[in-house]
């Protein structure tokens, strides 16, 4: 995988494929592996992504700077450094936060946006995952990830969670097991209590195409999330897939059919 040298860590990304620039990015705890599960599949494409901060295997860096506003510099610093000057960005999740914070700092180098389970408003994470997420690193710093991880499944709401909500549970649990937690866990803390933007009012400067994916049955990326972004930035357009937690294989498969869609039905102009 190519490593480009910027802000003082070494990022590293994926440049794969001709066409339309499409600049994709994995949620919280993710990697370049988790923005492939929809960049396999978009055809005809310049498919780019890159591990952020303390993610995959990028450095984590100071934590002052593990926040939405430096991760959409880092993007724009990639985008520099491949000659990108405009690209269609996305994202899943934190990826969809990042997108989103790239076209409000620079609107010019976003010609259509994709937001995937969007998992902040201005206001913040959902009250839950808000909660949780920093108890995933104060776990693994007390306990360790196999530890902290059984201590995490112990506690009550976790076991409700996984009857209502398998899917998200997992993608917490999931934390636990990545090979660099116990380095870089601060990441959750530092995510979980940053934001995207800090009025709603800041969407309805968006002029660019736009896509929101949402679902339901997930605590960490509430449908009203998704609504929220769809009703403030002017001509969204929503689309609603199964819950993973109902089925993945469907949900997987709803979401490239909504990505690739999107990206059929763009503006001439914007190709």
């Amino acid at each position: 995988m190519p490593v480009v040298r910027q802000n003082g860590l070494r990022f590293h990304y994926m440049d794969r494929g001709s066409g339309r620039p499409l600049v994709f990015l994995h949620g919280l705890g993710g990697s370049i592996d988790h923005a492939c599960t929809v960049l396999n599949h978009t055809p005809n494409v310049r498919a780019v992504s890159l591990d952020m901060r303390g993610h995959g295997r990028t450095g984590l860096g100071p934590p002052s700077q593990l926040n939405f506003q430096q991760f959409a510099e880092d993007v724009a610093g990639l985008m520099d450094h491949l000659r990108i000057d405009r690209a269609v960005v996305g994202g899943i999740s934190m990826g969809a936060g990042v997108s989103l914070k790239l076209a409000l700092s620079f609107p010019e180098r976003v010609e259509g946006l994709i937001l995937v389970r969007p998992a902040w408003t201005h206001e913040g994470m959902a009250r839950l995952a808000q909660r949780l997420y920093p108890q995933v690193h104060e776990l693994i710093q007390v306990h360790g990830p196999l530890w902290g991880r059984q201590e995490f499944l112990a506690r009550s709401r976790a076991s409700r969670l996984y009857r209502e909500q398998p899917a998200a549970l997992s993608s917490l649990l999931g934390l636990f097991r990545n090979k660099r937690a116990t380095g870089t866990s601060i990441k959750y803390f530092q995510m979980a209590h940053d934001r995207p933007l800090t009025s709603a009012e800041e969407l309805s400067s968006l002029t660019m195409p736009t896509l929101v994916v949402g679902n339901t049955h997930d605590f960490i990326h509430p449908a009203e999330f998704a609504q929220y972004h769809a009703s403030h930035i002017p001509g969204a357009v929503l689309r609603y897939i199964t819950s993973r937690s109902v089925s993945r294989t469907r949900h997987q498969q709803e979401l490239v059919k909504a990505v690739n869609d999107f990206l059929a039905y763009l503006p001439e102009k914007t190709r």
